[in-house]
């Protein structure tokens, strides 16, 4: 029960940032990560291959939560062998249980109207798009810290009710027994 306890007060800490860029074009990356900068402690890793990319997420599946941001490029698929839709990856993405954010980054104009859900974003591909992830990660983390913080608070709080209850239980019999 403590060492819950215990765990539970380290989820008030700042929780650190995990960003994966998943695309075959370096060069869009080094720039894309040079520009963005976060005021958070982040971990920011770069995979040009799918596959790797998952066999890294699977690590972090059931341990303390941190919020994982996945920027994908949508041709991504065209590097794998055999070619995956961009679509099989997200399903593949939704699979593993971990806090996550996706944004997508495409060059194709229609690329707004795919998915309609809360975690997973398309924004244009330009010289823009660090700004737009910027945004996105300071927005979402702050209410992943938020509503960690209210869970981890509200486990305390019945904690330390039930220490209270205890004490307050031994102290009351040992007064009836002794006077």
């Amino acid at each position: 029960m403590l060492k819950t306890l215990k765990s539970y007060i380290s989820l008030n800490e700042i929780l650190a940032i995990e960003i994966y860029f998943v695309s075959g074009d370096r060069f869009f990356n080094t720039l894309l990560i040079k520009k963005i900068s976060i005021g958070e402690p982040s971990k920011i890793k770069e995979f040009s291959n799918f596959d790797s990319f998952i066999e890294e997420l699977t690590l972090h599946e059931g341990k303390i939560p941190n919020m994982h941001y996945i920027i994908m490029d949508s041709e991504l698929g065209n590097n794998h062998l055999p070619p995956i839709s961009i679509e099989e990856c997200i399903k593949k993405i939704f699979e593993l249980k971990i806090e996550k954010q996706i944004i997508i980054l495409d060059s194709s104009i229609q690329s707004q109207k795919k998915v309609n859900l809360s975690n997973l974003v398309y924004i244009p591909k330009n010289d823009n798009s660090y700004k737009r992830i910027e945004q996105i990660i300071f927005t979402t983390h702050n209410d992943f810290q938020i509503i960690t913080r209210k869970k981890a608070n509200k486990i305390i709080f019945i904690n330390t009710a039930i220490i209270i209850f205890i004490i307050i239980t031994f102290l009351i019999f040992y007064i009836f027994t002794y006077l």
